[in-house]
């Protein structure tokens, strides 16, 4: 089978992939896309320059058009110029000189180039932006950048009827001590993410393994049968969390295993019993001749009746608990049922001394398998019988009222601890840890009663007073 990855190895990779996804986006964009980005930035500014001017013109006029266009120019390293548009013949009335490679100023070149910027403008809305190639102007700029300029122009009509032309002229491309700057700075950048990304993924990787390494060296040992494995994970509260539930499922499966031994040791005892019982008596009849009487034989048949019963209990906890047994649902009056399950009893008992009080009357009906509630009413019933009290009464009462039907079973024994009321419906869950024979049924009754009750969805429960007894019930919805 193919082994996955170490969760320390896993983490590291992830910080290393994300670390070289923040680099390469650094690079990207601060070396790839720099020129691209300080382009589109330098325009913006250019056509910022231009709306203060335009602002001046339209407040002021000429009159103080020189300062604003020097504090605009300065602020955004722009050169600026201004033309007066009269009968296509523009007249410069102001410029300034705020960019020792300003080409905006080169007249030889420019009146073809002012031309252009007026007709897009003219022809797009009053506004133009135009990228020129240094190389286009003859001379290179002072520091022999490989730079480009653009010149943003805004076509102008005050209401005074002149128009004027705005034109800036702004760089577009960094310099090569910018972008120098930039590539060192970073490398240095990279090495230190690099650095910080593998600490961190040494760090978090370890913290989180840790616990999580314990918690698989105890799961190895609770595999092997060591119930008793550490399962604490200090760390972070899931790994808590699971150490607690792992802790939990182990002292369940330590109880549930010596519930399982004690159980096979009790079914054990059971079975033994009536086939130690039939085996003599038919070794006394075989051997001893006029012993082949009627109370031999019955009891040879009352023993395989016990046997038979413990077996089909036994199939039924295994089928009841496996979800393979299907309940039939009719409507039935529970307390007919009630009163035959107490008739039964009574019949059966009275000549040992026991008395069954029945309280349920007719008229009570309910929906259900009446097969298995059958089996609910004489394994409670049966469960009362084996542990009443000295003077063997036992009382079985049927309630109906606001659409529930309340079914109850007292005895007069010993009673059940509080500790133990939860337990006793667990499967193979005995208080009295003392194993003997029951006068009724095979000792499994309870967890029959509760996988039966849970199919119905059925509320249940015990109340039980230590020296007076306990009582068992069930509510079910009337139909």
């Amino acid at each position: 089978m193919k082994r996955s990855m170490k969760l320390r190895t896993k983490i590291l990779l992830l910080f290393s992939l994300f670390a070289l996804l923040i680099l390469g986006l650094l690079w990207i964009f601060q070396v790839a896309l720099f020129g691209q980005l300080f382009e589109g930035v330098r325009v913006m500014e250019g056509r910022a320059v231009i709306r203060r001017i335009e602002a001046a013109l339209e407040s002021q006029g000429t009159e103080a058009l020189s300062e604003s266009i020097q504090d605009a120019a300065f602020e955004k390293a722009a050169c600026v110029s201004v033309y007066e548009i009269v009968n296509t013949v523009a007249t410069r009335v102001a410029d300034i000189h705020a960019n020792e490679n300003c080409r905006i100023h080169d007249i030889a070149n420019m009146s073809e180039l002012l031309h252009r910027l007026y007709i897009a403008a003219e022809s797009d809305g009053g506004i133009a932006v135009e990228r020129v190639a240094v190389s286009s102007f003859g001379s290179p700029p002072t520091d022999n950048r490989p730079s480009d300029t653009a010149f943003c122009a805004r076509l102008l009509s005050l209401e005074n009827g002149k128009d004027y032309l705005i034109l800036a002229n702004v760089e577009v491309y960094p310099s090569v001590a910018t972008v120098a700057a930039l590539r060192e700075q970073l490398i240095w950048i990279s090495a230190v993410i690099a650095v910080i990304a593998v600490a961190m993924a040494f760090l978090i990787s370890g913290s989180l393994a840790r616990p999580i390494a314990k918690l698989n060296q105890g799961a190895a040992q609770l595999a092997k049968g060591n119930y008793g494995a550490d399962f604490s994970a200090p760390g972070y509260r899931e790994t808590e969390e699971l150490g607690n539930t792992l802790t939990l499922a182990a002292e369940e499966l330590s109880r549930t295993e010596a519930l399982r031994r004690e159980l096979i040791a009790n079914v054990s005892h059971d079975l033994r019993t009536p086939l130690t019982m039939i085996g003599g008596y038919a070794e006394i009849m075989r051997d001893i001749p006029g012993e082949v009487t009627a109370e031999n034989l019955q009891i040879i048949v009352n023993e395989t009746h016990r046997l038979s019963s413990l077996v089909n209990d036994l199939l039924d906890v295994s089928r009841l608990l496996s979800g393979t047994e299907v309940m039939q649902p009719t409507r039935f009056d529970l307390g007919t049922l009630a009163g035959e399950a107490g008739a039964h009893f009574r019949d059966l008992l009275s000549k040992n001394g026991y008395t069954i009080h029945v309280d349920a009357p007719e008229g009570v009906w309910v929906r259900g398998d009446r097969k298995r509630l059958q089996q609910v009413l004489y394994n409670l019933i049966g469960n009362a019988v084996n542990y009443t009290g000295e003077d063997k009464q036992v009382s079985i009462r049927l309630t109906a009222g606001d659409g529930i039907a309340r079914f109850s079973v007292t005895d007069t024994g010993a009673g059940i601890p509080a500790e133990d009321l939860p337990k006793i419906w667990e499967r193979y869950y005995k208080v009295d840890k003392v194993h003997k024979r029951a006068a009724v049924g095979t000792g499994l009754g309870l967890s029959i009663v509760k996988s039966v009750l849970d199919a119905h969805n059925a509320k249940f429960g015990v109340s039980s007073d230590l020296g007076e007894g306990s009582c068992f019930w069930f509510e079910l919805p009337l139909a």
